[in-house]
């Protein structure tokens, strides 16, 4: 009796450790990479390729890096013909297929550096994976010098992208306000503007006869 029940003990303690192994196994990951970013940016983004060689489909459900913040997983849309970033919650690997996470489309968000030193081309970082049966994968990430493939957009140029576009939009407001002061603008019924100079009025449909001398410019 006493046979039995060590026998028996031992098969369980088997089948304990063999669960997680041939869940862990069943998804393989595939050339993990991190692009590298310009100094001080917040967000930066990570590729690899999931494979699922398993015989039920897997969800990659979380994602974390003792080198950031927080990890998440998004996916670049195209919305009135702008790239936009949209999380996803839970990344479905069927049976027998690969998912692709690259520049313009599926990706690993990496948000706020904990470390004050910049990830430079070269060094690997630890990403940790979560996935719906329960595995959990630890990988090196490497860092790579990216070029945009496919017009895609990623987080690691998002910053920059942001600062870029509020630049233009202050630079727009200027330009509005100078068109509605006083004596800026080119309106044909103000009777006390100065020309510029004849090659501007041209360009306006008025021209000087060719034996008058056009006024002097005015400098402001």
């Amino acid at each position: 009796m006493k046979r039995r029940i060590g026998v028996g003990a031992l098969f369980m303690l088997a089948l304990t450790w063999m669960v997680p192994a041939t869940a862990t196994a069943d998804v393989v990951v595939h050339d993990p990479w991190i692009r590298e970013a310009p100094p001080m940016v917040q967000t930066l983004a990570a590729y690899m390729t999931l494979e699922n060689k398993g015989k039920q489909a897997v969800k990659l459900v979380k994602a974390a890096s003792p080198a950031f913040a927080k990890v998440e997983v998004h996916q670049t849309i195209h919305k009135n013909n702008m790239a936009m970033m949209e999380q996803v919650h839970g990344l479905e690997i069927k049976p027998g297929e690969k998912v692709l996470l690259k520049p313009g489309g599926y990706h690993l968000m990496l948000i706020a550096p904990l470390s004050t030193q910049r990830l430079m081309a070269g060094q690997r970082t630890p990403v940790y994976l979560s996935f719906s049966d329960g595995s959990e994968k630890t990988i090196q990430a490497e860092v790579r010098r990216g070029v945009m493939m496919g017009g895609g957009m990623d987080h690691s140029q998002h910053g920059m992208q942001k600062m870029r576009q509020q630049m233009q939009h202050q630079m727009h407001q200027m330009h509005q306000k100078q068109n509605n002061m006083p004596g800026m603008g080119m309106g044909s019924g103000d009777a006390t503007q100065t020309p510029r100079g004849p090659s501007q009025n041209s360009m306006r449909g008025f021209a000087y006869p060719s034996n008058e001398t056009p006024p002097p410019y005015r400098y402001r």
